[in-house]
């Protein structure tokens, strides 16, 4: 995520994430990534993923709630009531959330609500379930996330691939397809892993994503990016390698 919003020229983040070690992991990750890239995280909050109204972290994140202040003291000057339409914050230039999908269904139109609706809006792959869902996942339309190819490739191989594996195993396989893609790389990749772990710049596509090794022998993903739309996920491609790739780093 880091990677695709320096990528996209964004020098200033506002973050989104539950209440627990999950949230915090990602919190920090996010945080020192982006921060190696160049750019910073300007507030974040957390958010009781157990609750389905957001709107106490997402006014505090938005900053409305020195809006409504400037109101109170407007009107305590003139002694009047003041017409008044809340302003959020300027300075940010997205917003990264951490959200399951359904809690992602929530937050996005409460983010729509409380006039943040143009600025745009990442996550990590967990918004999506890993089947398409076109009229729950129409209240996520906007959101931008990475997810492995297996999810999102229409390369032909790769497709045949997928009907193969669901013709020949259990419905497993539909009901957690990131494992089921996990799982073929970690067995197609053996032949090839000399060749990576020997030259930095070689890659291996997989159903994971594009995989390479770093010094210390650890396997690196690059994702591929979709846009949600019309409650589907639109690819819109990987991006440019910065090695070492956060965002597959934050979906393992």
């Amino acid at each position: 995520v880091a990677e695709r919003a320096s990528f996209e020229n964004k020098a200033a983040a506002l973050v989104l994430v539950p209440e627990g070690e999950w949230g915090t992991r990602l919190l920090s990750s996010f945080t020192n990534r982006f921060h190696e890239l160049g750019g910073s995280v300007i507030q974040s909050e957390r958010y009781f993923p157990q609750n389905s109204d957001y709107s106490v972290a997402i006014k505090s994140l938005l900053q409305l709630n020195q809006s409504e202040q400037r109101r109170r003291t407007v009107q305590s000057i003139v002694r009047a009531e003041v017409e008044f339409e809340p302003r959020r914050r300027q300075d940010a230039d997205f917003i990264f959330i951490a959200a399951s999908p359904q809690q992602a269904r929530l937050i996005r139109p409460q983010l729509s609500y409380h006039f943040a609706s143009d600025l745009p809006v990442y996550a990590t792959s967990h918004v999506f379930s890993g089947n398409e869902n076109i009229s729950a996942d129409q209240d996520i339309n906007g959101i931008t996330y990475c997810d492995v190819p297996w999810l999102l490739s229409t390369d032909p191989s790769m497709e045949l691939l997928r009907d193969s594996l669901d013709l020949q195993s259990s419905s497993s396989s539909s009901r957690l397809p990131r494992f089921a893609a996990l799982g073929i790389d970690a067995y197609q990749v053996i032949p090839h892993l000399q060749r990576l772990a020997a030259n930095d710049f070689d890659r291996y596509q997989g159903t994971t994503g594009k995989l390479s090794i770093d010094a210390q022998n650890r396997i690196y993903r690059q994702l591929i990016w979709a846009k949600f739309e019309k409650g589907r996920p639109e690819t819109l491609g990987v991006t440019p390698d910065l090695t070492p790739d956060f965002s597959a780093q934050v979906n393992q």
